[in-house]
């Protein structure tokens, strides 16, 4: 499994977001320890590890990407050394970290862009589609794992499971209730952005559900996507609402006569953000990012459900009866009712009330004695996630500042 972990990073008093020279001075603290500084021309743009990388988003969120583990043991091990360094580094310099799934205080105003040439391309084709683009871009942190498959039929499989439950993941690790340091009516706000930010690249994919689902037929929706760019010599040339078919034709009007490499297509695929993304790896795109020990929680959902045949198989068979436009349904009502979001006439709380003990029996199949991490029956018996408790401590807490004091990391 390989986990991706994103922060939102503020100035110590959380009247604003760090800087990007900030963000650049924080990766430049680990760097100081380890690693090799990863450069857009003269900017710093992230950092390689040992193990792993520290990349910046759009608006400067942290994202430290771990590599490929085995075992959840080893996925608690790295994070929580990763959240010490964090916040210690984040110290040095008067900085705070804090992990959610929207930025609870500041607009999108009042936010910076990262220096890299691809967001000059994306930001302005964000205003053409869908309303809050640019709201994803920069306010918004997930967590994500990465999971391999074995063949097509095992990607079909994992796929369609993964997809039909993302409503599920968003719902039970729902964490981005505030905006502009207000409660609101969602409880994951990011989710709300998602739904509003470019139909053409984002949410859930109903085709997975067909008969024809594989890579071709994935292969052809990634086709039908319109480009962002092309990069050529450490330049971004803008083709953005371009055909990926016409560039494979020799027909783009800034490249004319030229066809893709495959470095181009790989490009236009990391452009593309349903919920599930296939690539060489399955990408679990749904969670609203949370301080560990959430990351290991969702590493044993996913891992239970996908990883041990029976149990894939079991949690196949149950999201193919259900409706896909049933679930397709879900995705728009989860940001408001949470688990009391419905798949046809069961809600995702009672939805999870089967599901978890399947992860666990999923775990324990795999005889790594990891079921402990899962932790989530909780959450599935009462219907309270972390919004709920991020809403009641805003509601007692004097100030923001006190209330962001309260969450941050460390």
């Amino acid at each position: 499994m390989g986990m991706e972990f994103e922060s939102f990073i503020f100035a110590g008093d959380f009247s604003r977001r760090a800087t990007a020279k900030e963000i650049q001075s924080l990766l430049a603290l680990f760097q100081k320890t380890e690693g090799t500084f990863i450069k857009e021309g003269e900017e710093v743009i992230g950092l390689d590890l040992l193990a792993g990388a520290l990349t910046l988003e759009p608006g400067g969120q942290f994202e430290f990407s771990a590599p490929p583990l085995a075992r959840i043991a080893e996925v608690a091990t790295l994070f929580e050394t990763y959240q010490r360094r964090l916040v210690g580094a984040c110290a040095a310099l008067g900085l705070k970290a804090v992990c959610m799934g929207y930025d609870p205080v500041t607009s999108l105003e009042e936010r910076f862009w990262m220096p890299k040439a691809r967001y000059k391309v994306m930001a302005p084709y964000m205003l053409k589609k869908g309303t809050l683009g640019q709201e994803m871009m920069t306010g918004t942190c997930t967590t994500q794992i990465n999971l391999d498959y074995a063949s097509e039929r095992d990607m079909v499989q994992k796929m369609r499971v993964a997809m039909a439950l993302q409503p599920l993941a968003t719902a039970l690790f729902a964490n981005s209730p505030l905006v502009k340091g207000e409660g609101t009516k969602y409880l994951s706000y990011r989710r709300h952005i998602w739904n509003h930010t470019d139909p053409d690249r984002c949410g859930l994919l109903s085709f997975v559900f067909e008969d024809n689902m594989g890579f071709e037929r994935y292969v052809n929706y990634a086709l039908s996507v319109p480009m962002y760019f092309v990069k050529r010599g450490g330049a971004y040339i803008n083709v953005a609402g371009r055909s990926f078919r016409d560039f494979l034709a020799g027909n783009l009007p800034e490249l004319p006569g030229e066809k893709p490499l495959m470095q181009d297509w790989l490009d236009h695929l990391t452009t593309l953000f349903p919920e599930v993304r296939l690539k060489n790896v399955l990408e679990l795109r749904g969670a609203d990012s949370a301080p560990f020990p959430q990351v290991c929680q969702l590493a044993a959902l996913w891992v239970g459900l996908l990883y041990d045949e029976e149990t894939l198989q079991s949690a196949h068979d149950m999201v193919m009866s259900w409706k896909v436009e049933d679930i397709m349904a879900t995705q728009e009502t989860v940001p408001l009712q949470g688990l009391g979001s419905r798949i046809g006439k069961a809600t995702l709380q009672e939805i999870a009330r089967d599901i978890l003990p399947m992860a666990r029996r999923g775990l324990a199949r795999l005889g790594e004695e990891e079921a402990h991490f899962l932790s989530l029956e909780e959450i599935a018996r009462t219907g309270r996630v972390d919004a709920h408790a991020l809403l009641d401590a805003r509601e007692k807490a004097q100030n923001m500042a006190a209330f962001m004091n309260q969450i941050a990391l460390g």
